[in-house]
């Protein structure tokens, strides 16, 4: 079970060691909650599954969704937790993640934590859903915004951001809007005191609140869709670097 006091990577190793055994039983439900569906006219439909892992006891929720009647059923999995008596709904990701400009690149494990202050204001500024739980609003998210990019901000998107340190430097474009975050990284600092050199084991984002950007300035929105071209721009460029170091493609451009 996850308890406090865990480290992130702990925590994400745990979670991540549960998830086979949950979507093993979320889809033997599949067929049932498609049968439930087929007997409804309205979309989209939904529907929850509590699971408790029977080794780790850790709870999941199993949201099942269904867009429109041409669509297959799909689910989305969320762990739902506790601390100092607020709820918290957790995923686990992946991103790759370079320290410094100088560091190696790495495959950086990532717990993301959504308060429940975020989950309202998500449904208070895009849903616009009357007596639901949490638990669909939180579902809803990750079923529309399956995608996300990490933009830095700067003082044309939140002002005086700077005054919250390196806790504070990003958000997060997903489909609907821009999600404000707080960021923690878990390692260790290196004896030589050099950054590239301190070891980075995992980070944690606390997605805070939400705002659709049809409600932001027109400066706000201006300034993320920039960062966001710029973010392309340098996917695009090491996308480029690595085809141009892959010694398989090199050796291909050499046989024409």
């Amino acid at each position: 079970m996850i308890v406090e006091g865990m480290s992130y990577l702990e925590a994400y190793n745990q979670i991540e060691s549960d998830l086979p055994k949950v979507e093993k039983w979320a889809e033997k439900y599949i067929p049932k909650v498609t049968k439930a569906f087929g007997k409804g006219r309205k979309f989209p439909q939904y529907h929850i599954e509590k699971y408790t892992h029977v080794i780790t006891k850790n709870e999941y929720r199993i949201f099942y969704y269904l867009g429109n009647a041409k669509e297959k059923v799909n689910y989305v999995i969320f762990f739902v937790t506790f601390y100092n008596n607020e709820r918290l709904v957790i995923r686990t990701d992946i991103y790759r993640y370079k320290h410094t400009p100088k560091s190696r690149e790495v495959l950086l494990p990532i717990i993301n934590i959504y308060l429940t202050h975020f989950i309202k204001r998500y449904n208070e500024r895009c849903l616009h859903l009357e007596n639901v739980s949490d638990d669909v609003i939180a579902g809803y998210f990750f079923a529309r915004n399956e995608l996300s990019w990490q933009i830095p901000l700067n003082e044309n998107i939140k002002r005086n951001f700077q005054k919250y340190g390196c806790s504070n430097e990003f958000g997060m474009r997903v489909k609907d809007g821009f999600c404000f975050v707080s960021t923690m990284i878990e390692g260790k600092q290196s004896d030589d005191s050099i950054k590239e050199n301190n070891r980075v084991d995992a980070m944690r984002l606390v997605y805070t609140t939400f705002m659709k950007e049809s409600d932001m300035s027109d400066t706000q929105r201006a300034a993320i869709e920039k960062e966001h071209i710029e973010t392309l721009k340098e996917c695009m460029n090491e996308f480029r670097d690595m085809l141009i170091d892959d010694p398989i493609l090199k050796s291909v451009g050499q046989r024409m």
